[in-house]
């Protein structure tokens, strides 16, 4: 005979690690076709690390692998499940935010948060403003995770279906559509080559020499003012021009 196990609403303040997941019969079977006791799955949570390391992560849904989190390409603010295609507004980025993580898309850098109030049923939207989540291990399996409204029961849950909005639930009674798995996505940063690093804001300069200066100076004698009838004066002008020439080398970076 198989026994389920259920629980009703608990205060806001318990957490993934003080209330164990409960069986169904649905769950009892899975885990007797795997080979794996309860018992063992116990075990196993002593080990886990329930520190999510920061990072960029798809977000599956572990009753329904082939459906992950999505910002809807219709208007890129609403965040929908949708079947997985490893685009970038699939990808999104968990970063430290006080005692939780904060979660932006990669595609556009928005951030996720409740599109309305904290109730059942509450949708989620993307703004440019950080929100700060509770991101809570699971205790049967490592890489699974609750995704909570911060001091509420509340957590991401999957209604079902392609193009539905990701929506908020109680996490009482367990339900396997509010866990999710955090799936690593490796990130390709762009390699730097010894060409690309040769630049600099100020050029180092050397003057090898000092100026070279040619001076070239024309002067005109005017005496027409010595002649008869004239004013009696000598005008003398002279013209001298300078031509300096200067020579700067400009060293590239790398070349010794």
């Amino acid at each position: 005979m198989t026994t389920s196990r259920s629980f009703s609403p608990e205060p806001s303040y318990m957490t993934a690690e003080a209330i164990p997941r409960p069986s169904s019969p649905a769950t009892l079977t899975t885990v007797a076709s795997s080979s794996r006791t309860e018992q063992q799955r116990l075990f196993e949570s002593d080990v886990i690390d329930k520190t999510l390391k920061p990072g960029v992560y798809r977000i599956v849904n572990d009753s329904n692998p082939d459906f992950v989190v999505d910002l809807s390409g219709q208007d890129l603010k609403t965040i929908i499940a949708f079947g997985s295609h490893g685009g970038k507004n699939q990808q999104w980025e968990f970063s430290r935010l006080g005692p939780g993580y904060s979660i932006s898309c990669l595609y556009n850098g928005m951030y996720m948060t409740l599109g309305s109030g904290i109730s059942e049923g509450g949708n989620m939207i993307a703004i440019p403003y950080p929100v700060s989540w509770a991101v809570e291990a699971d205790d049967f399996e490592a890489g699974v995770y609750r995704i909570r409204w911060p001091e509420s029961p509340f957590v991401f849950d999957y209604p079902g279906g392609t193009g539905h909005t990701i929506q908020l639930s109680n996490r009482y009674p367990f339900k396997p559509t509010r866990l999710w798995r955090l799936v690593p996505v490796k990130i390709d940063i762009p390699q730097m080559t010894a060409e690309s690093l040769e630049f600099t804001t100020s050029s180092p300069r050397r003057m090898d020499a000092a100026p070279a200066l040619i001076t070239n100076a024309d002067t005109v004698i005017d005496a027409e003012g010595l002649k008869f009838g004239g004013n009696g004066e000598l005008s003398i002008t002279t013209t001298t021009t300078t031509v300096t020439t200067t020579v700067t080398t400009v060293k590239r970076l790398g070349v010794p």
